[in-house]
C-alpha cells in the first residue's frame, strides 16, 4: 500500500512537472517530514547508544546527517564501500561528506575515528545527485550546478491530489552502517520511519 502510494505520487510529480510554465499558476507548498527511530530502538530525538559508541541524526529533506562519539579508547573504522541506505525496498549507494559529487559512484575510503573521538558526517543517495545544466544567452544566462533530489515527494506544484497524497504518507527507510570495532566487523541498521508531515 505505502509503495502504491508513493508510486502513485511519483507518476502525479512527474505530469506536473511536464505542465508547461505559463498553465502552472502556483508553485504550491513544499512539506517537511518528523521522523523518530523506529529500530534497533525506539526514539524520538534519533540518538542511539550502546557500550561502544552513540550516534545522533538529523534529517532533512535530502540526506541524513550524523555524529558518532566513539566511548572506547580504540579507534573505530566506517567502511564506506559497504554502506547504503534502503528506500521502498531498494537498496541505494550513497556518498558522504568531503566526497565529490562527480566521484559519486567510486569507491569510497574507509574512515577512521579515533578513540574518545567525535565524528560529523552525513549520507546522500548517490543517484539523487544530478547536474543541471546551465542556460547561457545573449542577454542572461545561469550557470550549471549539481542539484540533490529528495528523499521523497516534498513539493506539491499547487497539485491538490499530490498535496493530500503528500500528507498521507509517513515514509520509512534504513541506513545500514558497517564498522569495525577491535578488529570485528559490526553491521549496523537504523530504521527511521516519519511520525508527521508539515506543510511549510
Amino acid at each position: 500500500m505505502k509503495k502504491t502510494l508513493l508510486s502513485g505520487l511519483l507518476l502525479l510529480l512527474v505530469v506536473a512537472c511536464s505542465t508547461p510554465s505559463n498553465l502552472t499558476k502556483s508553485k504550491g507548498h513544499y512539506y517537511r517530514f518528523h521522523y523518530f527511530l523506529k529500530e534497533p530502538i525506539v526514539d524520538s530525538s534519533l540518538v542511539y547508544n550502546d557500550d561502544t559508541l552513540s550516534i545522533a541524526f538529523s534529517i532533512n529533506e535530502s540526506q541524513i546527517n550524523f555524529t558518532i562519539k566513539n566511548k572506547l579508547n580504540d579507534p573505530i573504522r566506517i567502511k564506506w564501500d559497504d554502506a547504503s541506505l534502503v528506500i521502498n525496498g531498494e537498496t541505494k549507494k550513497i556518498i558522504h561528506k568531503g566526497i565529490k559529487y562527480v566521484d559519486r559512484n567510486t569507491s569510497m575510503p574507509s574512515s577512521l575515528i579515533p578513540g574518545k573521538a567525535i565524528w560529523d558526517d552525513l549520507v546522500v543517495p548517490s543517484d539523487n545527485i544530478y547536474y543541471k545544466e546551465g542556460y547561457y544567452g545573449t542577454y542572461s544566462s545561469t550557470p550549471g550546478s549539481w542539484q540533490t533530489k529528495p528523499l521523497f515527494p516534498n513539493q506539491d506544484l499547487g497539485n491538490e491530489t499530490l498535496a493530500s497524497g503528500i500528507l498521507l504518507m509517513k515514509p520509512e527507510f534504513s541506513f545500514f552502517l558497517p564498522l569495525q570495532i577491535l578488529s570485528k566487523d559490526k553491521y549496523m541498521s537504523f530504521t527511521f520511519k516519519a511520525k508527521k508531515v508539515e506543510q511549510i
